[in-house]
């Protein structure tokens, strides 16, 4: 069994294409044209959509794609989502489970697909021991917005105090 690794994913911007970002995340279309079931929260193949060959199989190649293109071996599982502001900043925040390791590739492309919008991205895995917190804005990490974020929350918080 895999060990589960735990993610947090938050989403900050403008709160329409906040709006936005939650419909696509929500999607529930999967490669073959039918709808997820149970319904996801956050949805894999709405920025990353695995082949449907792949999507029908149980192959060990769908695993190795999986991997490849979604950081882990499947979907989120135990997911939640709040409406969520930080700080005054208008925000989402996604809390979900993936197996072995967190989503990078997932949230790099839902980066890439909503440019204007941060995201950050915060992984834990007890079993290896393994965490870490990325920050991505246009496809590309930028740890250093991260700092400037969580910085600029704590100086909001010291100033309201």
């Amino acid at each position: 069994m895999a060990n589960p690794c735990s993610n947090i994913v938050v989403v900050l911007g403008d709160p329409q294409r906040l709006r936005s970002f939650r419909k696509r995340a929500a999607s529930q279309r999967l490669p073959d044209g039918s709808t997820a079931k149970p319904p996801r929260v956050f949805n894999f193949h709405a920025f990353v959509p695995m082949p449907l060959e792949l999507a029908q199989s149980r192959s060990v190649e769908r695993l190795t794609w999986a991997l490849r293109y979604w950081g882990t071996k499947g979907h989120a599982t135990r997911a939640s989502l709040c409406d969520n502001t930080l700080e005054d900043i208008p925000s989402l925040l996604y809390s979900f489970e993936t197996p072995w390791s967190p989503p990078i590739p997932i949230i790099t492309e839902a980066s890439r697909a909503f440019p204007d919008l941060i995201l950050e991205l915060s992984y834990a895995e007890p079993g290896t021991k393994t965490e870490g917190r990325l920050c991505y804005q246009a496809g590309r990490r930028n740890n250093a917005l991260g700092r400037r974020i969580s910085q600029a929350m704590w100086q909001a918080r010291l100033r309201s105090a």
